[in-house]
Protein backbone atom coordinates (compact mmCIF):
# COMPACT_ATOMS: atom_id res chain seq x y z
CA UNK A 1 0.00 0.00 0.00
CA UNK A 2 2.66 2.50 1.14
CA UNK A 3 4.18 2.00 -2.62
CA UNK A 4 0.61 2.41 -4.10
CA UNK A 5 0.31 6.08 -2.08
CA UNK A 6 3.62 7.10 -3.15
CA UNK A 7 3.14 6.69 -6.89
CA UNK A 8 -0.09 8.61 -6.54
CA UNK A 9 0.87 11.60 -4.55
CA UNK A 10 -0.54 14.88 -6.16
CA UNK A 11 -2.88 12.90 -8.56
CA UNK A 12 -6.25 12.59 -8.31
CA UNK A 13 -7.68 10.10 -6.49
CA UNK A 14 -10.45 8.18 -4.53
CA UNK A 15 -10.05 6.81 -1.03
CA UNK A 16 -12.17 4.32 -0.03
CA UNK A 17 -11.54 3.41 3.77
CA UNK A 18 -12.83 0.39 5.60
CA UNK A 19 -15.99 1.72 6.98
CA UNK A 20 -17.13 2.52 3.18
CA UNK A 21 -16.59 6.46 3.37
CA UNK A 22 -15.37 7.86 -0.26
CA UNK A 23 -13.44 10.82 -0.63
CA UNK A 24 -12.16 12.36 -3.60
CA UNK A 25 -9.11 14.49 -4.06
CA UNK A 26 -5.31 14.45 -3.78
CA UNK A 27 -2.80 12.45 -2.07
CA UNK A 28 -0.65 15.22 -0.44
CA UNK A 29 2.05 13.30 1.69
CA UNK A 30 2.84 9.95 2.48
CA UNK A 31 4.53 8.57 5.86
CA UNK A 32 5.02 4.53 6.94
CA UNK A 33 1.88 4.68 8.70
CA UNK A 34 -0.46 6.67 6.62
CA UNK A 35 -1.69 9.01 3.91
CA UNK A 36 -2.21 12.97 4.25
CA UNK A 37 -5.12 12.91 2.20
CA UNK A 38 -6.91 16.69 0.38
CA UNK A 39 -10.63 15.89 -0.25
CA UNK A 40 -12.77 18.47 -1.91
CA UNK A 41 -13.52 21.25 -0.01
CA UNK A 42 -11.95 19.64 3.02
CA UNK A 43 -8.32 20.93 4.80
CA UNK A 44 -6.08 18.21 4.85
CA UNK A 45 -6.59 14.72 6.42
CA UNK A 46 -4.78 11.59 8.14
CA UNK A 47 -5.43 8.48 7.24
CA UNK A 48 -3.37 5.69 8.65
CA UNK A 49 -2.64 2.99 6.78
CA UNK A 50 -5.35 0.20 8.47
CA UNK A 51 -8.28 2.25 7.79
CA UNK A 52 -8.05 2.30 3.83
CA UNK A 53 -9.78 -0.37 1.73
CA UNK A 54 -8.48 1.17 -1.30
CA UNK A 55 -6.79 4.68 -3.50
CA UNK A 56 -7.51 4.30 -7.01
CA UNK A 57 -6.65 6.85 -10.13
CA UNK A 58 -9.19 8.55 -11.12
CA UNK A 59 -7.57 8.10 -14.66
CA UNK A 60 -7.57 4.68 -14.22
CA UNK A 61 -11.51 4.76 -13.94
CA UNK A 62 -12.43 6.55 -17.22
CA UNK A 63 -10.88 5.71 -20.18
CA UNK A 64 -10.10 8.52 -23.28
Amino acid sequence: MYSHACSCIGRPTVLRTRAGRTYRGYVERVTPRGVYYRAKGLSVGFFPFFSIASIVLLSALFWY
